[in-house]
């Protein structure tokens, strides 16, 4: 008997191998297709949505700028919808909570830095937020409401603790709590490296709250 097989014969063992192993094979080499594809079709999308969000955040930036605050809020609110978890969209509201701020308008302000609280996905940026919202808190008279929210941030980023202690003690000394405003400044003192020269107002402050 000869040991090789006819053309008909191979073609015959091929259709065999298909029947049973071909459906399993291709099912795998379809989803190496999709998920090739899909990766790609992804890398473009992001790459088309960070261009769009970098365009309306240079928007907001210029309008910044030319004190155009009608286009400000009309570049944010298209951020906001369209490009939710996009930093750029993080920027461009800490820009109209700083306008804001810089008309007193601290509700404003504080709905501004407390969508970003909401909505960013980066501790850094949300540590941030926190430190500025505890800011417009304490200038807006609502000191408890402050410590509760830059407990937030010494609990949860140790590198913008020191930071956070010393706006606690802000709010401690302006609710008459001198005690209190003296332990934060002093646990702020020992976080920050070379606080002397970094922070030299820290001294001043902790000296405030010694002598109160």
């Amino acid at each position: 008997m000869s040991v090789y097989k006819t053309e008909e014969e191979q073609i015959d063992d091929i259709k065999r191998w298909l029947k049973s192993y071909g459906p399993s094979i291709l099912a795998g080499i379809v989803l190496a297709i999709v998920v090739l594809y899909g990766w790609r079709y992804w890398k473009t999308y992001q790459h088309n949505q960070a261009v769009s969000a970098s365009v309306l955040y240079q928007q907001t930036v210029d309008a910044y700028q030319t004190k155009r605050t009608d286009l400000l809020t009309k570049s944010a609110a298209t951020l906001k919808k369209k490009y939710t978890r996009s930093p750029y969209t993080q920027y461009a509201v800490f820009i109209q909570a700083k306008v804001a701020a810089d008309k007193q308008d601290y509700p404003a302000a504080d709905t501004a830095l407390s969508w970003i609280i909401a909505n960013s996905h980066d501790k850094n940026i949300t540590a941030i937020a926190e430190l500025r919202l505890g800011s417009i808190q304490i200038a807006n008279h609502e000191e408890t409401a402050a410590i509760k929210t830059l407990e937030k941030v010494t609990a949860n980023n140790p590198a913008f603790k020191g930071l956070a202690l010393i706006k606690i003690a802000d709010a401690y000394l302006a609710l008459g709590d001198s005690n209190n405003a003296k332990i934060n400044y002093e646990a702020a003192d020992k976080l920050l490296p070379d606080s002397e020269n970094t922070m030299p107002t820290l001294a001043l402050k902790l000296g405030n709250a010694t002598t109160t």
